[in-house]
């Protein structure tokens, strides 16, 4: 049975929303946030989001309690015209992600860049190369509860078109294609495996497709930048991990081209 299993779910509205969630919080006197950031960088791996707030100036605008864990960041050292922060320590894959993402824009948000650690799925790709996703390969469930049956869904063309722009005035080496998302780290199996490689998919990761879904859904600015963490082949597992850029290398791409999306105007 293809998802959902309830498919007249999309021409239904939900029985709660992040507003309700939102509205929620501030009732009990534990506000998750009252004035999320335009653009918001999401950072996946905990790690990163370290890295980021070591090397910046932020001030933390979430109140550390409520229905879920995160960590919001407003950046407060910027020489852009653009209300920019930065999400993490929320765990990893999609519906997780999906949850942040729909908190933030109830609070605010317009455009999220997520940036983090992917799979590559072609082994010519340098590790020191950027990946930039513009659709994703929906091979996890949350995207399917948002978006009609679809094998793919894309990424903000105009958030797109910022981090290609930016990565070419840096002259920094990357690839735009597609990203494989998946709610089973441990199930990515030789053939299929195969078949998105043959496809020209780039890489493989767990938070993508939702994460555009959202963006389409409520109808905000999403995208990802993807740094090479390991390969994986048909055959083979290359765990490369020590070998990946650090979290800061992405920054000031992905920094500016989220000032420049959020300058641009959301997609409403």
């Amino acid at each position: 049975m293809p998802l959902p299993n309830y498919p007249e779910k999309y021409d239904e509205p939900a029985v709660f929303t992040p507003d309700d969630v939102l509205d929620d919080a501030a009732e009990r006197g534990t506000p998750l946030v009252a004035d999320a950031p335009d653009g918001v960088l999401v950072c996946y791996q905990p790690h990163f989001l370290d890295r980021v707030l070591d090397a910046r100036e932020t001030e933390r605008v979430d109140s550390g309690e409520g229905l879920f864990d995160f960590e919001l960041h407003r950046f407060t050292d910027l020489d852009v015209s653009a209300d920019l922060g930065v999400v993490g320590y929320f765990g990893i894959g999609a519906p997780t992600t999906a949850m942040v993402l729909e908190v933030l824009h109830a609070a605010g948000a317009d455009v999220f860049l997520s940036v983090g650690w992917a799979g590559c799925l072609q082994p010519d790709h340098p590790q020191s190369a950027f990946v930039v996703a513009d659709e994703g390969v929906r091979d996890e469930g949350v995207s399917h509860h948002y978006l009609p049956d679809a094998e793919r869904v894309a990424a903000d063309a105009e958030l797109v078109g910022a981090l290609t722009d930016e990565l070419e005035a840096e002259g920094e080496r990357y690839a735009t294609g597609a990203t494989w998302t998946t709610d089973a780290f441990f199930r990515e199996t030789r053939r299929e495996v195969e078949q998105y490689r043959d496809a020209g998919v780039l890489t493989v990761e767990m938070e993508g497709a939702a994460t555009f879904a959202v963006g389409d859904y409520r109808g905000c600015a999403a995208g990802a930048l993807y740094l090479v963490s390991d390969y994986v082949a048909p055959g083979d597992w290359n765990p490369a991990f020590g070998e990946s850029p650090d979290a800061v290398d992405a920054l000031p791409v992905a920094l500016s081209a989220l000032a420049s999306r959020v300058q641009a105007g959301s997609r409403q």
